[in-house]
């Protein structure tokens, strides 16, 4: 049985096509279409979307904190690990800094970590 919008057909009967195109059953009796709206949100995003998020808020928070000071990547992922020399843990917190520099929250000239100007104002519009 195949599912069409809402209807079941038995698995012997395939669906009308068109001239040129292939016979079957379409994807959206079944899948939501590109345009149709999810219903998924952080709550539902896999766990290491969310773990991302977070890595990238400490992140963000840290280098807004300690600015004017200028750490190089290293640096910062030690100052926010704790010392803890840890691979999985270092290789987050660098993914989060390429995560917010593509973002345009970061900046890394000569691998220096610097907030954009756009972070710095947002940081103080919320009080920072």
């Amino acid at each position: 049985m195949y599912l069409v919008s809402g209807s079941l057909l038995p698995t012997d009967e395939k669906c009308p096509r068109a001239a040129t195109t292939a016979g079957g059953v379409a994807q959206e009796g079944v899948l939501p279409m590109q345009g149709q709206p999810s219903d998924a949100g952080l709550d539902s995003a896999p766990p290491t979307a969310r773990q991302d998020l977070k890595d990238q808020a400490v992140v963000l928070t840290h280098v807004l904190a300690v600015q004017p000071a200028q750490l190089i990547v290293p640096e910062l992922v030690r100052e926010i690990n704790a010392g803890v020399a840890e691979f999985a843990e270092d290789d987050r917190m660098e993914r989060a800094v390429r995560d917010l520099t593509g973002l345009g929250l970061l900046r890394c000239p000569g691998g220096i970590v610097m907030p954009t100007r756009a972070a710095v104002r947002f940081n103080e519009l919320l009080g920072g």
